[in-house]
């Protein structure tokens, strides 16, 4: 069993980084789209996340694992390759819409006109390095992150307080119903931390529901607070901006620091990198259980270089990059880690069965 390097609180702010990374960029595309709606299908998605993460973690358990990979491999090398080859994809995916996400963010709305292929490249390879540094030091560096941006929000409040209108906020009604419910699967089709937390779970003290729940209800709590201030300060205007979050930062100004949107945007980086980091080492991982003569090192240079040329060619076409978000905006990275999650956990009762049987008769 790996001996276990994380701390409880380290590991909830890992994941609660994980969650917040879309927030910079999360845009309500139209009024019947903004406000409450949006409220009320991201609390939602993230109280069922946290009910499918007692569930798969309460399986575990039940078949006696620490985590998925003990899982895998437990019903031979057969079965343990096809679940790892599935793992890696959603990983691939994952890794890939962090870090092309940010930087079209960043070479859309920061620097236009910046070059989104280098932005891409370095972002990857900077994560790759966090990777190779292990997932203790990725851990240790998301508690403190998580905390200053945080603390950004309550500044970006104080810096915003004078414009705040809440005759802009309005409750949504059974109208809405059909806006909520496309929101909430949205969200809830994003969310592949659920598998990234079982595939961690076996590096983490006290590992346990708990501790992925902290991370998710911190995450809801700052999503909450942040389209609330949104919604009352930008009112109709945050319908037509493609970065109202980053928009009504850049309004927020305070008599010491004056505009807040350059020490929000830093910290949202390192988000990004923590978010990378964490899945490319879960890659690394993959790789290493999938060619166990393999050394570390090596493998985390093969899948940093491997990833860094990807992310260079899917942004040299506006199509391709396209292309690959529409995927997984969808349903399949969050279908695919149900199913992975599903089927180790049925094959092991099946196998334990099997063997209780043997062992009465």
């Amino acid at each position: 069993m790996t001996k276990n390097h994380i701390g409880a609180l380290p590991a909830s702010a890992l994941i609660f980084c994980c969650r917040i990374f879309y927030l910079l960029t999360y845009s309500p595309r139209g009024p019947e789209y903004g406000g409450s709606a949006s409220m009320t299908a991201f609390l939602a998605a993230g109280l069922v996340s946290i009910g499918l993460c007692a569930v798969f973690w309460g399986l575990l358990r039940r078949c006696g694992a620490s985590g998925l990979p003990e899982l895998f491999h437990r019903q031979g090398r057969v079965f343990a390759a096809f679940c790892e080859l599935a793992v890696l994809l959603v990983l691939t995916g994952s890794a890939l819409s962090t870090v092309m996400n940010a930087s079209g963010f960043l070479t859309s709305a920061v620097y236009p006109g910046a070059g989104a292929q280098i932005t891409a490249a370095a972002a990857m390879l900077v994560c790759a390095y966090g990777a190779y540094s292990g997932i203790e030091a990725v851990s240790r560096m998301a508690l403190p992150v998580a905390a200053v941006f945080v603390a950004g929000l309550a500044v970006a409040a104080a810096g915003i307080a004078r414009e705040i209108q809440p005759a802009y906020f309005t409750f949504a009604g059974a109208e809405a119903v059909p806006q909520v419910l496309e929101l909430f699967f949205q969200a809830l089709y994003h969310n592949t931390e659920v598998l990234l937390f079982l595939l961690l779970t076996d590096k983490v003290r006290g590992a346990g529901t708990a501790v992925y729940a902290r991370g998710v209800l911190g995450s809801m709590t700052f999503y909450q607070l942040s389209i609330l201030l949104v919604t009352v300060t930008l009112g109709p205007f945050a319908y037509v901006r493609s970065y109202p979050i980053y928009s009504m930062l850049a309004a927020a100004e305070l008599s010491v620091v004056t505009r807040l949107d350059i020490i929000n945007l830093l910290v949202w980086i390192l988000v990004a990198f923590v978010r990378g980091a964490a899945y490319l080492y879960c890659m690394v991982g993959c790789v290493r259980r999938l060619a166990p003569g393999l050394r570390r090192s090596h493998a985390a240079a093969g899948v940093g270089l491997g990833m860094t040329a990807l992310a260079w060619y899917l942004c040299g076409s506006l199509d391709r990059g396209l292309e690959l978000w529409e995927l997984w905006s969808g349903a399949a990275p969050f279908l695919l880690s149900a199913a992975i999650i599903l089927l180790s956990v049925l094959a092991a009762l099946a196998a334990g069965k099997k063997v209780k049987s043997c062992e009465n008769g």
